[in-house]
């Protein structure tokens, strides 16, 4: 049977407590009504001023007059309640069809994703300054989320086992009270169920391990043996001129004099060694890699060389 056309009923809500506490009713209600009653109902939400949203059901005829005899539950939805949104969408299809089946959801299932709509938006409308009357960004907020929502991009978070357990306690609370209450019309009716606790927060989310503290890096260390061993020395030995020692691949240094408009050359300063200690320096086996070791030499070592004056001389 279409909805449509039905009479209209809705209830507001201004927190996650008043909310928890009205969808336990509707639970409670759809229910006693039979298996897959509520994704039938479940039509609109609204933004209201105050903070407020409502939800908007189409009621079957023959069950108006239970829907309006749950206490402090819903009231009629007329045109001029209709007047006061501020904006108005209807529910989207997912909470109350099941997107991978198609099969419509069950009374439980339906209350829980609308439970988990209506948390996302008010957690996330942006509310403005309580005596402002431009309500333009809330309204906005407002379209955007269920925007986002209809699309699934993102969908609200789910609620946790605990919060449903707790929605169920409340559900039966009501479903017991509002049997009580039409099968035995002739006797005082019982209590009504008393406001239970808002639902549990959401769990926190799991810890990540935490990382495991990062390994030593190894160090470079050198090993005199591990380094390669050098090839023989250069052919060209060392040329002796006039008391100093210049080797003979030595490239000369050419300057451009722009003011003389020739070249000039010059040959590089070479440091004044004797002929044993060049031959010496040849002959270098290998260079250790720590800087407290000096260059070995072939015959008679650096430490004992002490760098005479007299082998410096000309």
């Amino acid at each position: 049977m279409s909805a449509v056309g039905n009479p209209k009923v809705s209830f507001t809500v201004q927190s996650s407590l008043e909310m928890a506490h009205r969808v336990s009713q509707l639970l409670a209600l759809a229910e006693l009504q039979g298996s897959g009653w509520l994704h039938a109902v479940i039509s609109e939400v609204h933004l209201l001023r105050n903070n407020a949203l409502r939800v908007v059901m189409r009621i079957y005829p023959k069950d108006l007059g239970r829907a309006l005899s749950v206490e402090n539950w819903s009231k009629l939805h007329t045109a001029n309640l209709q007047a006061e949104a501020l904006e108005v969408s209807e529910v989207p299809e997912w909470v109350l069809v099941d997107t991978v089946s198609g099969l419509p959801r069950s009374n439980l299932a339906c209350a829980k994703t609308l439970v988990e709509m209506l948390l996302l938006l008010l957690n996330k409308i942006d509310h403005p300054n309580p005596w402002a009357e431009d309500y333009r960004a809330q309204e906005l907020s407002f379209w955007k989320i269920m925007h986002n929502i209809k699309c699934q991009s993102p969908t609200p978070a789910s609620i946790n086992d605990a919060q449903v357990e707790s929605l169920m306690e409340m559900a039966e609370a009501w479903r017991e009270y509002l049997g009580a209450l039409w099968t035995q019309p002739t006797e005082p009716p019982p209590p009504p169920p008393r406001l239970l606790p808002p639902l549990p927060p959401p769990l926190p989310p799991p810890l990540s391990p935490p990382l495991p503290p990062p390994l030593p890096q190894p160090q470079p260390r050198f090993d005199p043996d591990d380094f390669p061993a050098l090839g023989s020395s250069p052919p060209v030995s060392p040329v002796h001129v006039a008391g100093r020692t210049r080797y003979s691949e030595g490239v000369a240094i050419v300057a451009v004099s722009q003011i003389l408009g020739k070249e000039d050359i010059y040959t590089p300063f070479v440091a004044k060694i004797n002929i044993d200690d060049a031959k010496n320096l040849w002959a270098v086996a290998w260079m250790a890699g720590r800087s407290r070791e000096k260059i070995w030499l072939s015959g008679t070592s650096a430490n004992d060389i002490r760098h005479p004056m007299a082998a410096l001389s000309n």
